[in-house]
């Protein structure tokens, strides 16, 4: 399937690139975010702990679900990734995820960011 880069699906920008072999081991894991979003959690106490976790596996959820839109077969070489980026204008702490899947297939990567990544539209 040829995938345009730069569309924007489900609250995602979606880029299909070429196979991201290095640097992985520089972003955090979905797993290890979640981790995070625990302990963070209960170091804090607040009283809806839930809402946190909640939306990120939404966020997490819907990214899966729209990089099966473009062309994603819904396999993974690398365990899947998140980062963020700052973005002044979006809701979520001034911050904006970006989850970034390879595909074990043929290697190929996924990348689905609440922001527009206009180096990746090239």
């Amino acid at each position: 399937m040829n995938h345009e880069n730069g569309f924007f699906i489900n609250n995602f920008y979606t880029y299909r690139i070429e196979p991201l072999d290095f640097g992985w081991d520089f972003l955090t894991s979905v797993k290890e975010h979640l981790k995070d979003i625990v302990a963070s959690i209960y170091s804090k106490a607040p009283l809806h702990t839930e809402t946190p976790i909640n939306d990120f596996l939404r966020a997490y959820r819907s990214a899966t679900e729209t990089a099966k839109l473009i062309g994603w077969e819904g396999d993974f070489r690398n365990d899947p990734c998140v980062t963020f980026v700052p973005d002044g204008d979006y809701g979520f702490g001034g911050l904006a995820r970006i989850f970034i899947f390879k595909q074990d297939n043929n290697g190929e990567t996924f990348v689905l960011s609440e922001v527009r990544l206009n180096y990746l539209e090239g």
